[in-house]
């Protein structure tokens, strides 16, 4: 009896890890190449080996339903290692390691003059706009209400720029 509820039991835990979502994750470069031929949001994770929160984001929020639900077909996703010694190659840019930051000059430009802390999450937009920037560890419901704020801010902006553009028209 106990060698089948022993079987059972790893049967209903193989069903429950199999039917759960899993964001998929890309490196930048792949990302940036996915985008150039379908545009959609990007995220990009910009962690550290040495963060500690940064890996509680991983085993917890990255790791819920209900957040991998959320970026499904919405958005390239990236973790980048910010002290990442690799030298990229995006969009005809090239991004080196930056000895006195200890960082990659790919995570100096996407902290967009903000100090730099761990974890951190960036969003682009579909053009590859700069949209915000997210910091400190978040669990999923205010993490994703963050990225919801994020969006909104960039679909107010669209909406604005097509008022401002049919009020040239008219002139």
């Amino acid at each position: 009896m106990v060698r089948f509820i022993a079987i059972v039991a790893i049967f209903l835990i193989s069903i429950s890890a199999f039917s759960q979502e899993k964001i998929q994750w890309l490196g930048v470069e792949k990302a940036f190449e996915n985008h150039s031929k379908q545009p959609r949001f990007m995220f990009i994770d910009l962690y550290t080996d040495w963060c500690g929160w940064c890996k509680v984001m991983d085993r917890s929020t990255f790791v819920e339903d209900t957040v991998a639900k959320f970026f499904k077909n919405r958005y390239y996703n990236v973790k980048f290692n910010a002290e990442s010694t690799d030298t990229l190659r995006i969009l005809g840019n090239q991004f080196k390691f930056v000895e006195e930051y200890r960082m990659n000059e790919l995570a100096l430009s996407l902290f967009n003059g903000q100090s730099a802390s761990f974890p951190s999450f960036v969003v682009l937009g579909p053009g590859l706009e700069y949209l915000g920037i997210i910091q400190g560890y978040q669990k999923s419901d205010e993490f994703i209400g963050n990225l919801v704020m994020i969006e909104q801010r960039y679909f107010d902006m669209i909406e604005k720029k097509k008022l401002e553009e049919a009020e040239k028209s008219k002139k």
